[in-house]
């Protein structure tokens, strides 16, 4: 039977399908308006948008960090050097010495990494450490020939036993290469000065100290200075022999009376004896003077002390060289030409009559308790004596014998207080120099005067060296102090603790914390 459904409920029905159909397009347009129109929306602009650009923001920034570490792990270079004085950069003296490295050279850092890199060692004095590392850190990456290595020495005390001759301390370094090591202590490293108001001073010798030990590691040859020990030495070689050491010299200890001279030896050094020579030893040193089969330049060098015995041995030999010590030392009548309040603390003047080194001029030297020489005789059999340095005009003799009068003031002169003898010593037919230096102050080679920034000492003994031995200049590393705790502008403690604590621990915090919950609130609104 055919439907009988009224045509009018079928239209219906079709509008009704046909507005269903429309609800529900028009309905999946809503939710997929054009690109350009969803960007424009304000939803979008203060909620999505911000949502993802703050999440994306913090990716990159998270990227770009992890990047820049690893980079500057890798390209030391790349860490920007913001220290006063340059601490963390190398000298243009040091990057010569690191390209010019040819053999493989380790660093040994005595520490653990953790400990030098977070400034730990040697915190208690205020040293920042972690220089040693950006320095050592910046050496290797100009230089692959050169290879840092950490060595803890509480979790590898099996690391000393490989240099039983040496006193290693955690910050220590050891620099070696196949042909020698140099050990180099905190000590040299850094340098702690006090001033008469208790302000202490930190000075880094890092950059020059590690370049000088590099260079000298890496030297085909030295020359050797050999250390007499066998006559009850008054004077401490330790600091003479660090200067040498820096200098491109090997240092040797030896006993005069026992030992044979060390082979290859072109400077010995008598430190200040207690005890006189033996006709043995003079005659040996006279035979190493003169020695023709040597085709070097050599040297005999002796310090003296005001309260050295008689030894007329040695006092004998040197007076064949024309040098004769005075049984006197020197004091300075003007106030003005001596220091510490003490009248035999002379600033002493170098001489021109033989030029140790033309690119220095020793403005300033200071030479305690100073012994002073009578030269006597210019030129004789073939020696020829000079002054190599002297007082000035103002001071006077004290005898060692007696007792000061004040008489003695009236015969006020320049005493020579370092004296050079000088042969001519042929071989093969070259002509080389035999030296003999006597040198009136022992505390003129003392650690805390030789090593100070302040006086030319210690230019003055390597440049001594390095004339009396024949060596050029092209070895020598100059020492480079930098103050490290200096302070650019003067702050009373009680700003900086209201710096530190009140505007930076509370105020800035706060500041950031209101703004946050403002922006919230209003983000919220809209």
């Amino acid at each position: 039977m055919k439907s009988t459904k009224d045509p009018q409920e079928k239209a219906v029905k079709k509008a009704a399908k046909k507005a269903k159909k429309e609800a529900v397009k028009a309905q999946k347009k809503a939710f997929h308006k054009p690109l350009k129109e969803t960007l424009r929306s304000p939803k979008f602009r203060h909620g999505t948008a911000a949502n993802v650009f703050t999440v994306g923001l913090l990716i990159v920034l998270v990227l770009v960090n992890i990047l820049a570490s690893t980079l500057v792990q890798k390209y030391p270079s790349l860490n920007l050097d913001m220290t006063t004085g340059g601490l963390n950069s190398l000298s243009d003296t040091t990057k010569d010495v690191v390209k010019n490295v040819s053999q493989e050279t380790d660093i040994y850092i005595l520490a653990s990494e953790a400990q030098v890199k977070g400034d730990q060692i040697l915190s208690n004095y205020g040293i920042k450490y972690s220089q040693v590392a950006n320095l050592c850190a910046k050496m290797a990456e100009m230089n692959p020939n050169i290879k840092i290595s950490y060595k803890d020495l509480d979790t590898d005390p099996s690391f000393a036993s490989g240099y039983s001759s040496e006193k290693l301390s955690a910050g220590d370094i050891i620099i070696k290469t196949s042909s020698r090591y140099r050990h180099i202590a905190y000590t040299d490293l850094f340098n702690i000065s006090s001033d008469y108001t208790g302000s202490t001073a930190i000075y880094s010798l890092v950059d020059s100290t590690l370049a000088s030990a590099i260079n000298n590691v890496n030297a085909n040859t030295l020359p050797i200075v050999a250390i007499d020990t066998g006559h009850q030495e008054q004077l401490d070689t330790t600091a003479m022999g660090k200067i040498l050491s820096g200098s491109n010299f090997e240092t040797k200890s030896f006993n005069l009376l026992t030992d044979a001279i060390p082979d290859n030896t072109q400077l010995i050094i008598l430190a200040t004896p207690s005890n006189d020579l033996t006709a043995d030893e003079v005659e040996k040193l006279q035979s190493y003077l003169k020695d023709s089969s040597r085709a070097v330049d050599r040297g005999l060098a002796v310090t003296f002390y005001p309260n050295q015995s008689a030894m007329p041995n040695l006092t004998s030999l040197l007076k064949e060289w024309g040098i004769e010590p005075q049984r006197n030392y020197v004091a300075e009548s003007n106030s003005q030409k001596y220091l510490s309040q003490d009248p035999t603390y002379l600033l002493a003047q170098a001489q021109n009559s033989v030029t140790l080194n033309s690119n220095h001029s020793y403005n300033l030297l200071i030479a305690p308790a100073s012994v002073p020489f009578n030269l006597l005789f210019s030129e004789q059999n073939g020696i020829k004596t000079y002054s190599l340095m002297k007082t000035s005009s103002t001071c006077y003799a004290l005898s060692m014998d007696q007792q000061a009068t004040g008489e003695e003031k009236n015969n006020q002169q320049a005493f020579d207080i370092a004296v050079l003898a000088q042969s001519t010593v042929s071989s093969n037919g070259n002509d080389y120099h035999a030296n003999v230096v006597a040198l009136g102050s022992s505390p003129f080679f003392v650690d805390g005067i030789v090593n100070s920034s302040t006086f030319n000492n210690s230019t003055w003994t390597a440049d001594l060296a390095r004339y009396m031995t024949g060596s050029n200049d092209s070895g020598t590393i100059p020492t480079k102090s930098v103050q490290t705790n200096t302070m650019d502008i003067s702050i009373p403690t009680g700003v900086i603790n209201f710096l530190g604590v009140g505007v930076f621990t509370f105020l800035i915090p706060m500041c950031f914390a209101v703004a946050g919950i403002v922006v919230y609130r209003k983000r919220r609104r809209l």
